[in-house]
């Protein structure tokens, strides 16, 4: 019957179809159905049958295709989306460990490990993993836009912040100094994207009490705010 629906019309288009597959599904336990969370799961023994019928080359394929359709879903942090997020925290990490595992590059790979460890620094995951998501983040966009973009400077303020909360006090401060000097000569100095990584050093200062290199950096910070 499924395979006779197939060849007649893309299952999808169509929503009574779609539904009655999903229905025929669901009486052999192959899928489970979550109408409030509006998710389909795949029994895990269905897919490691599916994934082990695969040549090393399709899997590849496929688990590329996986990472950049969770990467288009997982929104961005901005905004009230937390439970969306958290709704595709599972799917997300398993496509971080896909492009750890085949070595992905480009630009939605490196948008997904960052979002991903954005999300857990907000649910307090930091230590075990949203650092080395940033860190993978880090070298990806290094690689495709450059060690001087505004991209990689971004994410470098993030993994800086991460060090400074956790008190890496040490790795922090190349990481701001880094960000501070790449901003600068991307946008200038007085540039308000400068702000962060100003303001981002003195505070680790502060908290070395080193008072002395803590003001200027606050002044400057306040005097392009102002601007």
């Amino acid at each position: 019957m499924l395979k006779e629906v197939a060849l007649r019309a893309p299952v999808a288009a169509d929503v009574f179809l779609l539904n009655q597959a999903i229905e025929m599904l669901r009486a052999y336990s192959l899928v489970r159905r979550d109408p409030g969370e509006k998710m389909l799961s795949i029994h895990r023994l269905v897919q490691a049958v599916l994934q082990d019928q695969l040549l090393e080359a399709e899997r590849r394929t496929w688990a590329e295709r996986a990472m950049l359709g969770v990467g288009a879903a997982f929104p961005s942090d901005e905004g009230d989306n937390l439970e969306q997020r958290g709704r595709l925290l599972a799917q997300a990490l398993t496509a971080t460990q896909a492009i750890k595992q085949y070595q992905f590059m480009g630009t939605e790979a490196g948008r997904l490990l960052f979002e991903t460890a954005s999300f857990l620094e907000v649910l307090d995951d930091y230590a075990t993993t949203a650092e080395p998501l940033y860190q993978r983040a880090l070298h990806i966009r290094e690689q495709v836009w450059g060690p001087e973009s505004l991209e990689t400077a971004f994410t470098l303020i993030s993994l800086a912040n991460l060090y400074y909360e956790q008190g890496k006090y040490a790795e922090a401060e190349p990481l701001y100094q880094r960000v501070l000097h790449s901003v600068e000569q991307q946008l200038g100095p007085e540039h308000p994207l400068v702000i962060s990584p100003l303001n981002g050093l003195a505070n680790l200062y502060y908290e070395q009490s080193k008072y002395a290199e803590v003001e200027p950096l606050y002044q400057r910070a306040l005097y392009i705010f102002e601007q």
